[in-house]
């Protein structure tokens, strides 16, 4: 037990050495100069398919994982956003594993099963799921079951 204690100091230790270093050397990008640098606006949607399908499994746990430490409303509002924006585009595209992932990964961040406290982002992940359901419940097809999982759950 004891050496998990430790084990899990060290990874957090790690963790907010390697998030220090990362902030760094992103300040230190953006301190640069960028004036060569140009932003490309592609209106083209037929690019949006390969990027989302290279991207949605890193972005899932990103954002999971944010969405499960951070304490910040804020931030949590974000991977919300993301979270809602992934389903939308996988449902867009029908790429049903992938909004089946996002959708079930929503669910459990409801908290509605779970015996520990209900927390804000938990409320919002809720709320998110109900607003996802009442005006995007087109791209959800098989997803409901999650929906309606949390939604039957609910106290």
């Amino acid at each position: 037990m004891k050496l998990e204690a430790s084990t899990n100091t060290n990874k957090k230790l790690l963790f907010d050495k390697e998030r220090e270093g990362i902030l760094r050397r992103g300040a230190n990008i953006l301190k640069q100069d960028n004036r060569n640098n140009k932003f490309v606006l592609i209106r083209d949607i037929s690019t949006i398919l390969p990027m989302f399908e290279n991207t949605w499994s890193a972005n899932l746990a990103v954002l999971s994982v944010v969405l499960d430490e951070t304490e910040d409303s804020a931030i949590a509002d974000l991977c919300l956003q993301g979270f809602i924006h992934a389903i939308r585009i996988s449902g867009h595209y029908e790429i049903h594993e992938v909004r089946n992932a996002f959708v079930s990964s929503l669910s459990k961040f409801t908290q509605v099963s779970a015996s520990r406290e209900i927390k804000e982002k938990n409320i919002n992940c809720i709320r998110e799921l109900l607003n996802l359901a009442i005006h995007d419940g087109d791209c959800l097809m098989d997803s409901w079951s999650y929906v309606l999982e949390c939604i039957s759950k609910i106290d």
